[in-house]
């Protein structure tokens, strides 16, 4: 996940640096907070569920892409 205070890698498809890391597992509360001021996207809490395609690690909060950061692949759109 992408260190708050530092800047988010830029959506595949429409190049917005407008990108929130998307995190899996039971969220707790700070979490649930930090989905609903649009910090992170929450991604459910089975992880590998998208096999062979990897699970995305970003989100675009401008077009609504999912994408893996490290390999820029699109993974839901």
């Amino acid at each position: 996940m992408t260190a708050r205070g530092t800047s988010s890698p830029p959506c595949p498809m429409c190049a917005s640096a407008a990108t929130i890391p998307v995190v899996y597992g039971l969220p707790g509360e700070e979490l649930d907070q930090r989905s609903i001021r649009a910090e992170v996207v929450l991604g459910g809490c089975i992880v590998g569920s998208n096999f062979p395609d990897p699970d995305p690690t970003h989100s675009c909060t401008s077009c609504g892409t999912w994408f893996d950061a490290a390999t820029r692949r699109v993974v839901q759109r």
